[in-house]
């Protein structure tokens, strides 16, 4: 009954997003645990989110699938109205042209998002060993790719790599309050903050154990 009751409360955005997992091949057996838990996160988020997003993990095999099984059984009871697990790729799920991979490399900036498109987030942990590797891969599908408008809201004092939990957050987020710099500065830690645009805190600026475990993905 209380999770009927937290369902009924909770409003159904007109969003689709995908965490695509496409890069089971290129990561190592602690990354394969941080990706696994990365998705975990993302959809703890849409469970507790004022608005929840319509969530598709694609791709779902190999040895992240295996991570799942073996240490995340549970995710066959997850309910299907805050996330769809496939073995599928995305574009044999969703017509072509709704397509929009999110990458950092792009040079097209996403200014709002579309309840006609379908957003795709990559699924890897790659510490920068693979330069343009979601760029090269929405270009080779032949589908539309953009970045999130982070540098135009807040001034980063690194690179604007993100895990997939935050980068999930921060669409979540937006979703919520249709800000993006609320967004932004409700989910990116604050040491990635230059002086300026930092947030007050009553609790410094330390990162988090789960920030120190988790790696770094592109946005």
């Amino acid at each position: 009954m209380a999770k009927k009751r937290r369902l009924e409360a909770q409003e159904r955005a007109d969003v689709r997003l995908v965490l695509d997992m496409d890069f089971d091949e290129k990561m190592d057996a602690k990354e394969i645990t941080s990706i696994a838990s990365q998705v975990t996160r993302c959809y703890a988020v849409n469970r507790q989110a004022a608005k929840r997003v319509d969530l598709h993990v694609t791709q779902l095999h190999g040895k992240i699938k295996q991570r799942f099984d073996e240490k995340v059984a549970q995710h066959v009871f997850w309910s299907k109205d805050h996330v769809t697990m496939h073995d599928k790729e995305y574009i044999d799920l969703f017509d072509k042209d709704e397509l929009v991979y999110l990458t950092a490399d792009s040079p097209n900036t996403i200014e709002t998002l579309d309840p006609k498109k379908v957003y795709v987030i990559g699924g890897i942990v790659d510490k920068n060993r693979y330069p343009r590797l979601t760029l090269d891969k929405a270009e080779s599908q032949g589908i539309a790719h953009g970045r999130l408008p982070i540098g135009e809201y807040v001034k980063m004092s690194t690179r604007k790599v993100m895990t997939v939990n935050q980068v999930f957050e921060m669409l979540v987020r937006f979703v919520d309050t249709g800000d993006w710099k609320t967004a932004f500065m409700d989910v990116i830690p604050q040491r990635k903050f230059k002086e300026g645009d930092k947030p007050e805190t009553e609790d410094g600026d330390e990162p988090s154990e789960e920030e120190k475990e988790e790696e770094k993905v592109e946005d």
